[in-house]
């Protein structure tokens, strides 16, 4: 006990000293990030999945620039065998009325409030597709063959066989916008369409109601995420807390590490509200990775602190020494870390941009609450010396077992080298092989939905019951800008021939719209159905655009022409089938736009919207893979130099950490698992999370083998290595445990590429410690690396 008062105070001992300013300072610091905490907010956008730099992404602002409502459209099916009767036209007559007067809603276009475009050869004059429910039997057979067949109306109004409707819903441009807003609007037509489906069956019909469209689709994430947050939160808490309670065996300890973990993601989340990221698809998982990763600096720290109070210090020295210890390899490590994440931002996508930056910063602080936090909360808690004197001096079951393990791996290593070398070549070529054959990179616009879940059914029944659910444009611009540009002849015929060739050489384009469609009506109306059928555009195409325009209602033609008549786009919503299909449609369509633009060459035709983009999406993630992994190896290497101050066995390093990524890649390939923007930053995260294992191991070998070899042991490289293995093997091992237990909690996701991250990552971190238990003492042993 002499000794332990002739020490030089540092600066952990005068925060224990001061413990109740050191607390107000914690406090206080929590309050201002707390704060920004209340700032963070679900937030789902399509548009995250953008590439930043990518031309299509310019493309794509351009395009919503000249038409804006592309979001801020919810759309409601409605499927019913009596639509086309009165009783059934009556039901949409209210349902319509009533949506209208839901808040932000600023109109509605459905069978009966569409206009449709009538008249003879002398004017034409908007007029309503159902002026009425109760029309004539003629009368509504006449009409309901217009809305099921004609082209402005079949598959965008209703299904060819009568069987739906569909009922676009416009929302003001505040309630497109703002999360609030829509979730409200979700809210609201939610309750109105139980009620609205309450009605029918009290009426004896079978009626079905859907909603959906992007804003709905956006809110419909955002409860997924929030919901998912509620439930993997605290799972990963409950996991963290009994593998701490089964390693310390001490309630104290673990509740102290416990209020470190609640700081730590407070911290963390108010960073992220202070840099203005989102909860979205990634960043929800953001707070359990600063859980998970929390645990190895407080593993550290607090054995370290048991040590010292076994040893005999008391309770404020051990603790003050114990961080004075670990602090700076601890901090190494979350820089190693954090650095694998900031590689996340050379990824050219928003979404794992975010992550990257959010997960950083949440690894900054969760040390900054491992050596503030956690030893203030130590020190207030006075466990007793004695207890845990005699509870620490009896060795658990599990401890004991795990000797024996490592006995065993010393003696493989000693006895069968080559067995290791052997298995491990194995694995890693059939990994290799596997991984090589059934690689892919497939993901969709609305990406990661269970199979089974409601959104998920949904989307599938809106494709079937609308074309599609992913909309697609086809912007077309004068290559000199100027207003009413596409009054102009040859813009006409432009639009016109790309809307026929889509809907005729794109089987999965049913519903494309243009003012070309409207026009062809208008002409049958002015020439006459057998005229129209031998010249379908005639020479007086400016005559019959300038007669559009003059009876349009301001809903007919402005997703078709922009405000300022100086652009125009052919529109179409297709199904989402998967990255693959759509890069080999775009290829198509683009071929023939190249060919369009040929032959006109005063205008410029692009294709763009959600659909449009997605191959710019894949390029992105392929892109992003190899740049984030690289930056990853890159860190690592300069961090394992730093830290053990050899280049030698920095290369050593890598090898126990990069080796589980091939297994990963195999494994992937033989679960079908692609990469896409949830799982694309896989491998470098696992490989940065790995180091953690393999810098404490081998930092711990440097410093046995430099007093071995000061000691003259004979062959220090293969002492220090066994000596390491049995004192840091329980740790690493118990550790990698957590962290892999911790990550699988991720399977309960209620997003499949969450859940496979998980997987992927928890069996990686766990291949990666038998890859340190086994293979860093057999390299070191057999290398002999100079140091």
């Amino acid at each position: 006990m002499a000794e332990e008062h002739s020490h030089e105070p540092n600066l952990f001992d005068r925060m224990i000293a001061r413990r109740w300013w050191a607390l107000l300072a914690v406090l206080v610091f929590t309050a201002g990030l707390g704060a920004f905490a209340t700032r963070v907010k679900p937030d789902f956008r399509v548009e995250m999945l953008f590439p930043d730099h990518d031309q299509r992404r310019v493309d794509y602002e351009r395009y919503k620039k000249a038409f804006p409502l592309e979001d801020a459209r919810a759309l409601v099916v409605v499927e019913a065998p009596d639509l086309f009767t009165p009783a059934g036209l009556a039901r949409i007559v209210a349902l319509e009325t009533d949506l209208a007067k839901l808040p932000g809603v600023s109109d509605t276009e459905g069978l009966t409030t569409v206009n449709d475009v009538v008249g003879d050869d002398i004017e034409l004059r908007p007029d309503k597709l159902f002026p009425r429910p109760d029309l004539p039997p003629d009368e509504l057979a006449k009409q309901r063959a217009i809305a099921t067949g004609d082209p402005l109306f079949k598959w965008t109004l209703a299904t060819p066989d009568g069987k739906a409707t569909s009922i676009r819903v416009t929302l003001k441009p505040a309630a497109a916008k703002l999360e609030v807003e829509r979730s409200r609007f979700l809210h609201d037509a939610r309750k109105l369409l139980a009620r609205h489906a309450r009605i029918a069956r009290d009426a004896g019909v079978e009626q079905r109601l859907v909603l959906n469209g992007l804003p709905v689709i956006r809110s419909e994430f955002n409860e997924l995420i929030s919901m998912d947050m509620a439930l993997l939160v605290p799972v990963a808490l409950l996991v963290i807390l009994i593998l701490l309670g089964i390693t310390f065996r001490r309630v104290a300890e673990v509740a102290a590490a416990l209020v470190t973990i609640i700081f730590a993601v407070i911290w963390t989340v108010g960073a992220m509200g202070v840099m203005g990221i989102p909860l979205q698809l990634l960043t929800q998982i953001t707070s359990i990775v600063v859980m998970i990763v929390s645990i190895s600096d407080t593993v550290h720290i607090i054995s370290t602190y048991k040590e010292r109070v076994a040893a005999g210090d008391s309770v404020p020295r051990a603790i003050a020494a114990a961080c004075h210890d670990s602090a700076i390899p601890c901090l190494l490590t979350e820089v190693t870390i954090a650095g694998g994440f900031l590689g996340l931002l050379s990824a050219d996508m928003q979404m794992i941009q975010q992550f990257g930056l959010a997960t950083a910063a949440g690894m900054l602080l969760t040390w900054l609450a491992n050596v503030t936090v956690l030893p203030l909360a130590l020190s207030f808690m006075k466990p007793d010396r004695a207890a845990t004197a005699q509870k620490d001096a009896v060795e658990s079951a599990s401890a004991r077992m795990f000797k024996r393990f490592v006995a065993w791996i010393e003696h493989t290593v000693k006895t069968r080298p080559r067995t290791i070398l052997g298995v491990t070549g194995v694995l890693v070529v059939t990994a290799a092989v596997v991984g090589t054959l059934g690689y892919g990179a497939e993901y969709y616009s609305y990406d990661d939905l269970r199979p089974g879940s409601k959104l998920a059914q949904n989307l599938r029944y809106v494709e079937k019951m609308h074309g599609g659910t992913v909309p697609m444009a086809v912007f077309i611009e004068p290559v000199k800008p100027g207003a009413d540009a596409m009054h102009e002849p040859e813009a006409l015929a432009l639009i016109d021939a790309i809307e026929q060739r889509l809907e005729r050489d794109f089987p999965d384009v049913k519903n494309a719209g243009s003012m070309a469609s409207f026009m062809r009506k208008a002409h049958r109306l002015f020439a006459g159905e057998e005229e129209a059928a031998r010249s379908p555009l005639p020479g007086t195409r400016p005559l019959i655009a300038q007669e559009l325009i003059g009876v349009d209602d301001s809903r007919n033609l402005r997703d078709f022409l922009s405000s300022d008549h100086g652009t125009a786009a052919v529109f179409a919503m297709l199904p989402d089938h998967g990255s693959t299909q759509a890069t080999k449609v775009i290829a198509r369509m683009e071929a023939g736009f190249r060919a369009d633009m040929a032959a006109h060459p005063s205008y410029r035709v692009t294709l763009t919207g959600i659909y449009g983009i997605a191959d710019g999406i894949y390029r992105s993630l392929v892109g992003g893979l190899l740049r984030s992994l690289a930056i990853a190896i890159l860190v690592s290497f300069i961090i394992f130099c730093f830290v053990l101050r050899s280049w030698r066995l920095a290369l050593i390093a890598l090898v126990p950490n990069l080796l589980p990524l091939i297994l990963t890649f195999g494994m992937m390939g033989a679960l079908d698992i692609d990469i896409k923007p949830s799982t694309v930053f896989l491998f470098s995260i696992t490989l940065v999370i790995a180091d953690d294992d393999t810098i404490q191991y081998l930092s711990r070998f440097r410093r046995r083998f430099l007093e071995l070899r000061a000691a003259g042991h004979p062959d220090p490289h293969e002492g220090a290595a066994f000596d390491t293995l049995r004192e840091s093997g329980l740790p690493m091992f118990v550790t990698s445990l957590a962290v892999t237990l911790g990550f699988l909690t991720l399977l309960l996701s209620r997003f499949v590429g969450l859940a496979n991250l998980g997987l992927l990552i928890g069996i990686s971190l766990l291949t990666a410690v038998f890859a340190d238990l086994f293979l860093s003492p057999l390299l070191l042993i057999k290398l002999k690396p100079k140091l």
